[in-house]
């Protein structure tokens, strides 16, 4: 209990960071109860998950470091993204930097112009560049935690050959054997979460399109939601990328070895 306690406060902490940093300005007040209520509301998920003897929804719970670096790329997006909108626009080294990341992800079929086109309000005569440089600050920060995680799950030791991985315990929302088949099932979840993970970086964009079209089309967006919306959009995907590849690790495996009970080739 213990351990889940210190997870749910450094849960807690980090989600509360957005809140804190940027609740000043008009309705600043109610963006930051909001946002606190999100932070605590994160953190008492976490502290049900993993003080539970057995998990109910969260994967890879006793398969360590997966939920660790699906939990620092969200974070690290998050981070990254709140200081953005802190500082983009500013004098200085870091607003440049921000700049320059919107600058680089400015391209024909861009996701990040697409949202910058969308999230910016209708009356506005160009695109937001808060809204431009948020977004691409967070996917640039998202697709690199996500490239530099995934090639170090699937080159790496995990899992470890010394230990049994119990596939029951740590994907409590599939049912997958230490069979045949379910090396090949393995397969198919990896392969259809990656592809959702690339959909879903689209997808979010449409289904935000038409929300901001149907409710308020010039709606200026707050600057805490939108680091919580760029975080979603490229930090949501990225996590399901890691848990793709740490399937498809896990299909090599039961192939290779044909259990996950330790036996070393």
């Amino acid at each position: 209990m213990r351990d889940a306690a210190l997870r749910a406060i450094l849960v807690t902490l980090v989600a509360a960071l957005p809140a804190l940093a940027l609740a000043g300005g008009p309705g600043g007040e109610q963006s930051r109860t909001a946002g606190l209520l999100l932070a605590a509301a994160a953190g008492l998920y976490v502290l049900v998950e993993y003080g539970a003897r057995t998990p109910a929804l969260i994967d890879f719970r006793f398969a360590p470091p997966i939920n660790r670096l699906r939990f620092a790329l969200a974070a690290l997006t998050l981070v990254a993204t709140t200081a953005c909108v802190a500082f983009a626009g500013q004098p200085g080294p870091l607003g440049a930097t921000f700049a320059r990341f919107g600058a680089a992800m400015d391209f024909a079929f861009s996701p990040v112009r697409m949202a910058a086109d969308i999230f910016t309000r209708a009356s506005a005569p160009a695109p937001d560049p808060s809204v431009e440089y948020a977004a691409a600050t967070a996917f640039c920060v998202a697709l690199t935690c996500a490239v530099a995680f995934g090639a170090a799950i699937w080159f790496g030791p995990w899992p470890r050959l010394s230990e049994r991985l119990n596939l029951l315990v740590n994907l409590p929302t599939s049912d997958i054997e230490d069979d045949g088949r379910g090396a090949r099932r393995l397969t198919l979840m990896g392969a259809q979460v990656l592809a959702t993970a690339a959909g879903s970086l689209f997808a979010m964009l449409v289904v935000g399109g038409f929300a901001v079209a149907l409710l308020s089309p010039d709606l200026e967006i707050s600057p805490l939601a939108l680091v919580w919306s760029a975080t979603i959009w490229a930090g949501a995907p990225g996590t399901m990328v890691l848990r793709g590849v740490a399937l498809l690790k896990l299909a090599q495996r039961l192939r290779r070895d044909g259990d996950l009970g330790g036996r070393r080739p």
